[in-house]
């Protein structure tokens, strides 16, 4: 098998998840790939440690994604790294407005509410991303 030193930082670290391991197994160079690229925010000093926590906050926290365990890990991570309760509730807020775009749209004529049905200024619907068997 050959060597991971980047998927063996993120065990040490504790930011691996035995959910993983099947993968490591299968493609042990791909995920050694895919550690680097994660690791790399953490490694190259370049952001102090308490903006990489909350930025890991945002990513756990966001709609799409909702990693509890992982958004509980950052927010004490990020109190160690000096991060305080008002940054850290910020940070919440911030994600919060993710989800937003996704709401449905007021229409004027309906009074700022949802669009009645038969309202004809409904939103066009949004195009329907490609199967992936379709793309080449």
């Amino acid at each position: 098998m050959p060597a991971t030193p980047a998927v063996d930082a993120l065990r040490e670290r504790g930011a691996w998840s035995s959910s993983l391991d099947k993968f490591a197994e299968w493609g042990p160079d791909w995920i050694e790939r895919c550690a680097r690229m994660t690791n790399n925010l953490w490694t190259t000093g370049v952001l102090p440690v308490k903006w990489i926590q909350l930025i890991c906050i945002v990513l756990n926290a966001a709609c799409t994604h909702r990693n509890e365990p992982a958004v509980g890990r950052h927010v004490q991570a990020a109190l160690n790294a000096g991060a305080t309760r008002d940054e850290i509730l910020d940070t919440f807020k911030g994600v919060s407005e993710l989800g937003i775009h996704s709401s449905p749209s007021p229409c004027r004529s309906c009074s700022r509410k949802p669009h009645k049905p038969g309202c004809s200024r409904r939103l066009a619907q949004p195009t329907p991303a490609p199967h992936p068997s379709s793309i080449r």
